[in-house]
């Protein structure tokens, strides 16, 4: 029922697979006992989740450290192989789809600004201070939308709910991860690195899209936080306490949900009438089609260069490399020579594009050459042809 996942799940994106992925792996670690399948699914799960989005490293970590601290050490190992296989494969892709300058997101967690290399590096009080920023973000404003559907505003009185609901939850939630931590259950342990780590990305990327596969954990242990809130007290939790906990949060979701009812449907119509690409936000719809006529119309040992270059590889089944952020012109057209670029991608799926690629392009026109846009509409690409020295 949350508005935030139903908004994502209709567009072509991988946050709602990513979630039922991660609580499928939740569910049937806490069902082990000492069933091997019970074992194996959660590890498949955490594997899969980790194919997913690369966030899924946290899940394999929890699953890890979880099975050594219970000192199951052939679960361990079985867990550990599955771990160096699927970051290895990954890997492996990488590799083949990008041509040079291959990264991920792991130096980014320590750049100023993701989006401009030449900004350098944080230091310790900067990433403090970043952790921080990013935990008051969440709390204050990201949790509110993200129960809500982002849209708190529509009345005062649904936005102080939200809010207050939000900090409810947190509250409740931190208690139940304290008393539950001490057990090293995958839950609290995946909550604490899955946390971790979104507070110390940029807080250029702080955003319910990140959250959202906390928001079940954090449910979760809110419910054991109320519980657990009750004992402290010496008291017997009430039978009514729970549903009406529950009843609290759908009731907060409503103005989301009647929001995103009528949208999700519509592109799924649409693609059952022969449109591929109809859940495929417009953004990112015109980076595909600029990717698919990459793939009809060069040759297969091209090299193009994009912002997106995995993503574009994945669609293209052409060699990619990344445009460099750093550099005067001399050295990042030296970086296409280097990266064997034939072929150049202008998408307005990340910031920068517009800061480090179009005015490169536009101080050399003699090294490109048009080929093909996607047409005149806000979020459009082109492709063009990279041409060497004369």
């Amino acid at each position: 029922l949350n508005p935030v996942l139903l908004q994502y799940s209709h567009w072509v994106l991988s946050e709602a697979l990513f979630v039922l992925l991660v609580l499928v792996a939740l569910w049937a670690f806490e069902r082990e006992d000492d069933d091997w399948r019970w074992v194996g699914l959660a590890i498949a799960a955490a594997g899969l989740a980790y194919l997913t989005r690369t966030a899924g490293l946290a899940l394999l970590l929890a699953l890890l450290v979880s099975l050594g601290w219970k000192r199951q050490w052939k679960r361990l190992s079985v867990a550990g192989l599955v771990t160096v296989a699927v970051m290895g494969a990954w890997s492996r892709w990488v590799a083949t789809a990008v041509a040079s300058g291959a990264q991920g997101y792991g130096v980014d967690f320590l750049r100023v600004n993701p989006y401009a290399a030449d900004q350098g590096l944080i230091g310790p009080g900067e990433l403090l201070g970043r952790v921080l920023v990013n935990a008051w973000m969440y709390a204050a404003t990201v949790l509110p939308e993200t129960l809500s559907g982002g849209v708190p505003g529509t009345a005062s009185a649904v936005s102080a709910f939200a809010w207050i609901s939000a900090m409810v939850v947190l509250a409740t939630a931190l208690l139940g991860w304290w008393r539950g931590i001490r057990h090293a259950r995958v839950l609290e342990l995946f909550a604490l690195f899955y946390t971790g780590m979104i507070l110390v990305w940029p807080p250029l990327w702080t955003d319910a899209r990140l959250l959202l596969p906390l928001l079940p954990v954090l449910l979760l242990l809110s419910v054991d936080g109320i519980t657990g809130a009750f004992v402290l007290a010496n008291r017997k939790p009430q039978a009514w306490v729970i549903p009406l906990f529950a009843a609290s949060l759908m009731l907060v979701s409503l103005p989301g949900n009647a929001q995103w009812a009528s949208a999700t449907g519509a592109c799924r119509e649409d693609y059952r009438r022969g449109d591929e690409l109809a859940c495929y936000n417009p953004l990112w719809r015109s980076f595909v089609v600029s990717a698919q006529w990459v793939r009809d119309q060069t040759p297969g040992d091209a090299v193009v260069v994009s912002r997106k270059p995995r993503m574009f590889f994945y669609f293209a089944r052409r060699q990619t490399a990344p445009f460099p952020l750093q550099g005067d012109d001399g050295e990042k057209l030296a970086a296409f020579e280097s990266a064997g670029a034939d072929y150049v991608v202008i998408s307005a799926t990340t910031p920068g594009t517009d800061v480090f690629l179009v005015p490169l392009i536009l101080r050399n026109p003699d090294r490109f050459r048009p080929l093909f846009d996607t047409g005149a509409d806000p979020f459009t690409a082109h492709v063009l042809r990279v041409v060497g020295e004369n």
